[in-house]
């Protein structure tokens, strides 16, 4: 309650009107599911008990020979499993992968089988438990393949109409089917619920709404329940007035044939399956069936009698054959012995196996687990993008995506490059200059030029790919297009040497350099645009005549 009232609390912040919105699978999402999950614990409780109460009613009675009520786990034992795993565990995805886990468990440990589909009877085999608990955990784990099954008590119909009139499936639907076991998948569920897409709070029942459901469902717990119903199997009930079934008296076997010494003379109905049987059931070709004789009955005595001294002739007739019999059981004695060894080193070898194989497939589920928490976490990340601030800078984008169009952006070179390229022979002195880097976008960044007289040049441009960068001084306008995705800037380094009057100046981006301006254009083929330091050199020329570009301050006069 305490754990709600905190929830409550958060939850009315976080699910108030104009919430933020997050992605699907995010952990932004966690403070509103847990106050959903808490908030909707009712809604699903009510859910859950209905469901309760419906699969109570598909099974019918536990006490009777029915086909929703076989020895086994049966599709209706299916429904009990989901409906009381979410009446437990009021929260969907976490009892659905509970439910799954017990459900798969059962099924395979408890199996239906056609020579035993009642307890003490009908049931042809009386060492019919030993077939429980043949699959290994393991091996539900690696991937388990149900064989071939169908209801043991009617085989042949797909539904059965119970004492209400409702038609309900009774044939399982994991025949012949492979389920996985995931060990975690609990842990998964719970993962998924806290970062889920939320879902909303769910209205609650009313009081009404309570009282009218739990009363159906006590009214489901009695009716399967109750004992006292015509065919039932409860021995102390028949004593009491109720007619039980034939089958319903426990039996043993006598020399082949089988025999019940609790036949009292209490009211018994005509069949084990009393509610809506199928034409047949009792058919004798049936495997589960058995002819049961009343021990307490002349019939029975006469029966054992000769059944015995039948058996007594034919042990006196053995005794000629003892000295060839004795070492032939010997011999497969010896055999079967041998041949079970084997079969323990083999099982003990496959259970090796099969565990390092589970616990591999376990693994990989931790990491599958890993990998959604990772998920939810970068879901939560604010989306890849750069938005320009009320500062006028950018922010970095988390991933970048080459446009499928020619990117033209400016590209400034000193007034050297521009005019010599890079053919000249005299080595230039370098000057490095820095500058800030431009602004990440694809609108082409375009420099104002100075009231300066530019020195005309006609050589060749460079042939160097140049970044885009900002240098000092009188500016030098150049168009560039490239198929860079961003454009980057650069800090460039160039070599000028002039017989003039050299000028320096600064410029927006604070880089510092010399030289009269000139116009160039050049085309690079880059596929992405960085910032790094580029050293070029040029022909070194003597320029007269070129005027300096004067000091404005931080901004230009144009600007």
């Amino acid at each position: 309650m305490a754990g709600a009232g905190v929830a409550a609390a958060i939850g009315a912040q976080v699910a108030a009107p104009g919430a933020q919105a997050h992605a699907e699978a995010s952990i932004a999402n966690i403070p509103t599911n847990i106050y959903q999950t808490l908030a909707n614990i009712p809604a699903v409780q009510y859910q859950a008990l209905q469901q309760t109460t419906k699969a109570f009613n598909d099974s019918g009675n536990w006490w009777v020979y029915i086909p929703t009520n076989v020895v086994g786990f049966d599709q209706q034992d299916y429904e009990k499993v989901k409906a009381i795993s979410l009446l437990l565990m009021p929260v969907p995805l976490v009892a659905n992968a509970q439910s799954d886990q017990l459900w798969m468990t059962l099924a395979s440990f408890a199996p239906m089988t056609p020579n035993c589909t009642g307890v003490p009877g009908p049931c042809s085999d009386p060492l019919y438990f030993l077939q429980y608990g043949q699959v290994p955990a393991w091996e539900l784990v690696t991937g388990y393949t149900f064989p071939e099954i169908s209801n043991t008590i009617d085989p042949n119909d797909a539904t059965y109409t119970t004492a209400d009139g409702t038609v309900v499936n009774i044939q399982p639907f994991w025949s012949g089917e492979t389920v996985h076991l995931d060990l975690l998948g609990p842990l998964k569920a719970v993962w998924e619920t806290l970062t889920q897409d939320p879902t909303g709070v769910q209205q609650g029942p009313t009081t009404a709404q309570w009282a009218s459901a739990y009363g159906d469902f006590a009214e489901a717990v009695w009716n399967g329940l109750n004992p006292f119903v015509p065919g039932t199997y409860c021995l102390p009930c028949q004593l009491f007035g109720a007619q039980g079934a034939p089958g319903s008296l426990p039996k043993f076997g006598l020399f082949g044939k089988y025999y019940t010494a609790f036949d009292l003379g209490q009211q018994l109905t005509d069949g084990n399956w009393v509610e809506n049987p199928a034409p047949g059931y009792d058919d004798p070709d049936r495997p589960d069936y058995v002819q049961v004789t009343n021990l307490w009955t002349a019939q029975a005595w006469q029966q054992i009698y000769t059944d015995a001294v039948t058996s007594v002739d034919q042990s006196l007739a053995m005794i000629p054959q003892l000295p060839t019999l004795i070492p032939q059981n010997l011999e497969a004695f010896g055999t079967q012995v041998d041949a079970f060894a084997k079969l323990l080193a083999a099982n003990v070898v496959t259970n090796i196996n099969g565990l390092g194989q589970a616990a591999g497939m376990t693994g990989t589920s931790a990491e599958q687990l890993a990998e959604m928490i990772r998920e939810s976490i970068l879901n939560a990340v604010p989306t890849a993008g750069s938005a320009a601030g009320s500062t006028g800078t950018t922010t970095p984008a988390l991933a970048a995506t080459s446009p499928t169009t020619a990117v033209k952006s400016s590209v400034t070179l000193s007034s050297e490059q521009a005019l010599r390229g890079t053919s000249a022979s005299v080595t230039p002195t370098t000057t490095t200059s820095t500058s800030s880097p431009s602004t990440t976008g694809t609108t082409p960044a375009v420099s104002t030029p100075t009231a300066s007289t530019p020195t005309a040049s006609t050589s060749a441009p460079s042939t160097s790919t140049p970044s885009t960068t900002t240098s000092s001084g009188a500016p030098s306008t150049s168009s560039s297009e490239s198929g860079s995705s961003t454009a980057s800037s650069s800090t460039a380094s160039s070599s000028t040497a002039s017989s003039g009057t050299a000028s320096s100046g600064t410029t927006d981006s604070g880089a510092n350099g010399s030289g009269a301006a000139s116009t160039s254009t050049s085309e690079s083929t880059s596929s992405t645009g960085s910032s790094s330091n580029t050293t070029s050199s040029g022909g070194s020329s003597s320029s007269t005549g070129s005027a300096p570009a004067p000091y404005v301050g931080k901004h230009r006069a144009a600007d």
